[in-house]
C-alpha cells in the first residue's frame, strides 16, 4: 500500500505492520498486539476487543466471535459488516509464542462469499515457522 494511503487508513501510532491491499480495494493487516497471553486467555480477550470495537462503531453489525481449532494455531474471530461503506471487516486473532497477533481482512460486501471462504478456509492452514537465528 503507498504511504499516501496508509497514512490515510491508519493515522494513528501503532498502525500494523503489515498492510496489504489488491487491485480491488481488499486489505490485510497484521501485528503483534505485545499482549502476553495464553491460548486458553483467547476467547475472553477476542471478546472484549469485539466490545470495545461494538462501542466505538455501534452502527454496524457484529456476529458472535468463533474459534477456528482446524490447524496447528487456534484463531479466534468476529466479522462486521459496514454498510455505509460496502464493506465488511474480519479481526483474527492468534496466540504465537506466547503473544496475541492480530490480522484484519477487509473486503466488499459484494464479495463476501468469495472473501469469507477463503479466509475462514485459511484459518486451518496456519502454522508456526521457526527459523534458526
Amino acid at each position: 500500500m503507498e504511504e499516501e494511503k496508509r497514512s490515510r487508513y491508519y493515522p494513528w501510532r501503532g498502525k500494523p505492520s503489515i498492510i496489504l491491499e489488491n487491485h480491488n480495494g481488499v486489505q490485510m493487516t497484521g501485528q503483534a498486539t505485545g499482549q502476553k497471553m495464553a491460548v486458553s486467555e483467547m476467547i475472553p480477550a477476542v471478546e472484549s476487543t469485539k466490545e470495545m470495537v461494538k462501542n466505538t462503531f455501534p452502527q454496524y453489525s457484529f456476529s458472535p466471535v468463533y474459534l477456528c481449532e482446524r490447524g496447528e494455531i487456534p484463531v479466534a474471530w468476529f466479522q462486521f459488516k459496514m454498510p455505509d461503506k460496502e464493506m465488511e471487516h474480519i479481526k483474527a486473532f492468534c496466540v504465537i509464542q506466547n503473544e496475541m497477533d492480530l490480522v484484519t481482512f477487509t473486503y466488499p460486501c459484494m464479495e463476501e462469499i468469495k472473501w469469507k471462504s477463503i479466509i475462514l478456509y485459511s484459518f486451518g492452514t496456519w502454522r508456526e515457522i521457526y527459523e534458526d537465528s
